[in-house]
């Protein structure tokens, strides 16, 4: 059972103190198996793997083995037409910023333009965020990158017929 909550210091290190003399193991120890089980970035591996095929998804990059995924976010250049690809079949998606900042209504008195942040700009074209979450079973993780590799192959195969 996974149980979500913010707690004050207080009350993990009350937590933690009760884990320990309850004989859980140290703070690390519990810490290393909770991220472990809870590492459900579905495309993580699956697509690191799948990179000789799939060379025009550019992946997250990890640069701690302590990370869990809040969002995983891959770009790819036609982002709108797999977004709807993963919703036929049945996987949900979201596009958290669609819109970059400089451009949004409530940063206008700053006076930035549209070519003002070019990479950003391109971010919110190509940005797309991926199911996440700790009860993603690897068979619905691999279910994910299976329809993402089926989509990439499908785009290539009608860019090379052209």
């Amino acid at each position: 059972m996974t149980v979500r909550t913010r707690l004050t210091l207080w009350y993990a290190g009350i937590l933690t103190a009760s884990l320990l003399i309850m004989g859980y193991g140290t703070y690390d120890e519990i810490d290393e198996q909770l991220r472990h089980e809870h590492r459900r970035a579905p495309t993580e591996h699956a697509l690191g793997e799948a990179s000789e095929m799939v060379l025009q998804i550019g992946l997250p990059a990890v640069v701690t083995n302590r990370h869990i995924f809040n969002q995983y976010v891959i770009r790819i250049k036609n982002r709108d037409e797999l977004q709807s690809y993963l919703k036929q079949k049945g996987v949900g998606t979201e596009v958290y910023y669609p819109v970059p900042l400089h451009l949004q209504e409530c940063f206008a008195y700053l006076g930035y333009k549209a070519g003002a942040f070019p990479e950003s700009e391109r971010a919110a074209k190509e940005t797309l965020a991926l199911p996440v979450y700790p009860e993603l079973t690897d068979a619905q993780a691999q279910y994910v990158v299976d329809c993402i590799c089926e989509f990439v192959a499908k785009e290539n195969t009608a860019l090379a017929a052209r």
